[in-house]
C-alpha cells in the first residue's frame, strides 16, 4: 500500500479499494478499518516526508517535462494502467479521443504502475513513445522530443541503442513525487 501512496498518483479511495482486496483475500476481519489506518499512517507519513523536501524534486521534473510535451502535441499519460501491453492497446483509444476533441497530436508518451513502482525500488523508469504514423522516422522523432524535454528538466535520460524496440529510460531517479491527489 505504501508504494502507491508514495508513487503520488493514486486516489485515497483508489488505495484503499485496491488494498482492501488484497487484505480481503487473506482475512475476514475488519478489512475497512485496518486498511483505513494503515492508510491514514502511510499518508500522515509521506505528507511528513513530503514536508522536508527542498527545491524540484525528480517527480516535480517529469510532471514539468509531461506539461511541456502536452504544449508539443504529445499525449502524455503517467501511472497509466497496470502493464505495457494494457497501456500500449489503451493509448490507441487515448489518441482516438484526443483527436475528436479536436487536439492536434503528433504522438504520445507513457509510463505504467509497473514503471512508477520500478521507479521508487530501482532508480530507473522506462517511458513508452511513439508518433501515431506507421514508420521509424516519426517514432524516432517524437522519442528525441520526449529525450530533450527530460534532459531540459535536469533528469539523466538512455534510450538504449536508440532502438524503437526499447524503452527511453530515466535513470538515477530519486523518486518523491508530491501528492497532488488525496
Amino acid at each position: 500500500m505504501s508504494w502507491r501512496v508514495d508513487g503520488g498518483y493514486d486516489t485515497r479511495e483508489q488505495i484503499a479499494q485496491r488494498a482492501a482486496a488484497a487484505v480481503a483475500r487473506d482475512w475476514a476481519g475488519d478489512v475497512a478499518g485496518i486498511v483505513s489506518r494503515e492508510l491514514d499512517a502511510s499518508l500522515e507519513a509521506h505528507a511528513k516526508a513530503e514536508a522536508t523536501w527542498q527545491g524540484l524534486t525528480d517527480g516535480d521534473k517529469l510532471d514539468r517535462a509531461f506539461a511541456a510535451l502536452e504544449r508539443d502535441g504529445i499525449l502524455t499519460r503517467p501511472h497509466f494502467l497496470a502493464t505495457q501491453d494494457e497501456a500500449s492497446e489503451a493509448m490507441k483509444g487515448e489518441m482516438a479521443r484526443a483527436k475528436s476533441a479536436g487536439r492536434q497530436i503528433i504522438g504520445w508518451v507513457y509510463f505504467t504502475e509497473s514503471d512508477t513502482h520500478a521507479a521508487m525500488t530501482n532508480k530507473m523508469m522506462g517511458l513508452f513513445a511513439s508518433a501515431p504514423k506507421p514508420g521509424d522516422a516519426a517514432s524516432r522523432v517524437i522519442i528525441r522530443k520526449v529525450i530533450a524535454r527530460l534532459k531540459a528538466q535536469g533528469l539523466s535520460v538512455d534510450w538504449p541503442y536508440e532502438d524503437l524496440a526499447y524503452p527511453i529510460n530515466i535513470i538515477k531517479l530519486d523518486w518523491k513525487k508530491r501528492r497532488a491527489v488525496k
